[in-house]
């Protein structure tokens, strides 16, 4: 079931104390107040999905006000999984967040099982009455980023480097690739997972591989870690281009544009739906460009205008849903 973010419940020009409000008054519904539990099979502040979950939890606390909790190193097998979600869900939590895609039956099994408990996960898999499904389809940003990176290519070959192959992910690349190509057909990406987040060796070494192939331009997704990577990149004189936070408001010296797919703002806004009573199970939440806090594509100052304005013309395209992107990657690996 697909369902667009749900309008906040307002009530907008009735006067204080009026007839009207008076007789709607037993019809809302009170604002939950959590608390809410966060659950990670690592680190909370890992680079890349784990680090912008958790920032959206601070903001859920501070915005909300309403009480977190965060454990850490449930583990990432379902052996491990399982046991740790039982424990949250004998908490008074009242919203479980799980920042895993891989623990989509893990969930689905501990949600059977504490059928009165709410379950959230961010790009998860498996939906249940009481599973809610929270999706950023950062595949449209990567599909502008690729576009940028064909324009600003000198070469013609393109690198594109990430963690581990999770279902998100696949589709961001498969996103870049499609916008690469609609926009430079002969171009050359090479692409590479390096099977683990935060690896900043692994992802070091394949820029460099990339690079003295020919790559003059790169797209990397944090969960690489480009703690070496990146001034690697900028010392030889290659563009970079960056997924997941808005790293040209953060970095504008070292990135030239930035698919944003704002995974810190989805978890805010799991939190106002059940601030607001509006919390629904059994349901997926797409948030696509047409919602910009979450999904969008951002040029650095130094970008020639030509650009942006193809940039700014495609972009207004495919929310107006005139754009299809590729959802599968069919092209060749390249192993460092």
């Amino acid at each position: 079931m697909t369902s667009l973010p749900h309008p906040r419940r307002r009530l907008l020009g009735l006067a204080a104390g009026s007839a009207l409000l008076a007789g709607c008054q037993p019809l809302l519904e009170r604002p939950e107040q959590g608390p809410l539990a966060g659950v990670f099979p690592g680190r909370a502040t890992a680079p890349g999905f784990a680090a912008m979950g958790h920032a959206g939890l601070q903001s859920i606390r501070e915005q909300l006000r309403m009480p977190i909790t965060i454990i850490e190193d449930a583990g990432t097998t379902d052996e491990a999984r399982l046991p740790a979600l039982r424990t949250v869900a004998r908490s008074e939590a009242t919203l479980i967040v799980v920042f895993d895609e891989a623990a989509g039956d893990a969930v689905q099994r501990v949600a059977w099982e504490f059928p009165d408990k709410r379950f959230a996960c961010p790009q998860g898999t498996h939906l249940r009455p009481n599973v809610a499904i929270y999706e950023a389809r950062g595949e449209q940003s990567a599909w502008l980023a690729g576009v940028a990176a064909a324009l600003l290519s000198s070469s013609g070959v393109i690198g594109h480097v990430s963690g581990k192959p999770r279902p998100s992910l696949l589709r961001v690349r498969a996103g870049f690739a499609d916008g690469l190509r609609t926009e430079r057909s002969a171009a050359r990406l090479l692409t590479h997972f390096t099977g683990q987040d935060a690896d900043p060796v692994r992802t070091r070494e394949a820029v460099r591989a990339m690079i003295d192939a020919g790559a003059d331009t790169m797209f990397l997704t944090p969960e690489a870690d480009w703690t070496h990577a990146l001034p690697l990149a900028l010392s030889r004189g290659v563009r970079v281009l960056g997924q997941g936070r808005d790293w040209v408001g953060l970095d504008p010296a070292h990135f030239i544009g930035a698919a944003v797919e704002d995974i810190g703002a989805l978890t805010l806004a799991m939190g106002r739906d059940l601030h607001d009573a509006i919390w629904r199970g059994d349901t997926t939440r797409r948030y696509v460009l047409r919602h910009p806090h979450i999904v969008r594509f951002t040029v650095a100052e130094q970008v020639p205008q030509p650009l942006r304005s193809r940039i700014a013309e495609l972009r207004g395209r495919m929310a107006a849903g005139q754009v299809n992107v590729a959802g599968e990657y069919t092209g060749p690996e390249f192993t460092p």
